[in-house]
């Protein structure tokens, strides 16, 4: 064989190599960015989920207010489409307790009694709140 032929054969050999190589760094850096927007499409389905339960949390304590201010008949829907939710969402099982004496005092309508329970439950509520904040 002559040179000729050898330095044909190694043109063609790094021809071909660059063919692929290039083929093959596209390859990983498309699959680098699927991943990388995958992880970006969780961390916002995450925060959406996180700033739902802040805006639940907070419409559970605003509804108490309103049912603690006026005891009337959309206060009570206001509750009541609330409170399910901010029991779910709550993890301190004393505040879960306080909240199911809150509705315990709405149903049996003691008025007087259910300011006390708010004034006691709003601390709760709020490390609630800023536990899910700690998260976000």
């Amino acid at each position: 064989m002559d040179i000729e032929h050898i330095s044909f054969a190694v043109a063609i050999g790094v021809a071909t190599a660059s063919i692929f190589s290039s083929i093959l760094i596209t390859l990983i850096n498309n699959r680098h960015q699927i991943k990388l927007r995958k992880m970006e499409l969780y961390e916002v389905k995450r925060n959406n989920i996180i700033f739902k339960n802040i805006e639940s949390l907070g419409k559970y304590a605003a509804s108490i207010s309103n049912i603690c201010s006026d005891y009337s008949t959309p206060n009570l829907k206001s509750y009541s489409n609330s409170f399910g939710i901010a029991l779910t969402l709550v993890k301190d099982s004393k505040l879960i307790k306080m909240m199911l004496e809150f509705d315990k005092l709405i149903t049996s309508h003691s008025y007087n009694l259910m300011n006390e329970q708010y004034q006691q439950m709003l601390p709760y509520i709020r490390t609630e709140i800023e536990r899910y904040y700690q998260q976000y």
